[in-house]
This record gives structure tokens, C-alpha cells and sequence, in this order.
């Protein structure tokens, strides 16, 4: 699956989930990698919530280490997508919030 539709899975799963616990975690992980930095674990754990666990290529997008790290549209979109879970609650229907559909995909 494409890192959109993985995005779009991931809100799917929150709006279904009446308890907003996978809102919640997800908040944390946001949270922690903002404050882990790009690169760090804390940003790789929340980065593997978007990616298919036999896709390498896509966590190197989303970490930032192939094409992503010297475009600075990639860079914005990789940002957005971290920055829209740290809100809590309303990421339930914003976590794609300002990002270009199919953007971070392209190339892989």
C-alpha cells in the first residue's frame, strides 16, 4: 500500500476506534518525535505507523533519508504529517491535513 493510502487507513482506524485510544497513542508518538527530532527513534516508531513493515523505501521517505532530505517540499509534507497528530482529538480527520496526495509517494 502507498504511504497516502497507509495516512488514509491510519484515519479510517481512529474514526472507528470509540474509545480514542489510537488517537491518543498516536498523539504521544507525535509528540515524542517532535521533540526527538528527525531521525531519531522516537520518529522512526511514529513513521511506522505510514508505511508497510516490508517497505524500507518508504520509512527512508518518511525519516528523510533518500530524496526527501534535500527537497524542501518533501520536507514540509514529512513535517505536516507529524505535526497534524500532535492535536489530539481532531486528528481523527486531519492527520492529512495540508499534505499534497500522492506527494510523498512519488519516486518509490
Amino acid at each position: 500500500m502507498s504511504i497516502a493510502k497507509n495516512i488514509k487507513s491510519k484515519i479510517l482506524e481512529q474514526q472507528n476506534d470509540p474509545t480514542g485510544q489510537i488517537t491518543s497513542e498516536l498523539q504521544e508518538q507525535s509528540i515524542a518525535a517532535i521533540i526527538g527530532g528527525l531521525g531519531s527513534d522516537a520518529w522512526k516508531t511514529y513513521m511506522k505507523n505510514f508505511v508497510d513493515a516490508d517497505s524500507p523505501d518508504q520509512l527512508a521517505r518518511l525519516m528523510g533519508e533518500d530524496l526527501a532530505a534535500g527537497d524542501p517540499y518533501m520536507r514540509k509534507e514529512i513535517a505536516y504529517l507529524v505535526a497534524n497528530a500532535a492535536c489530539g482529538s481532531i486528528t481523527r480527520t486531519k492527520l492529512d491535513q495540508n499534505l499534497n496526495d500522492g506527494l510523498l509517494d512519488q519516486g518509490l
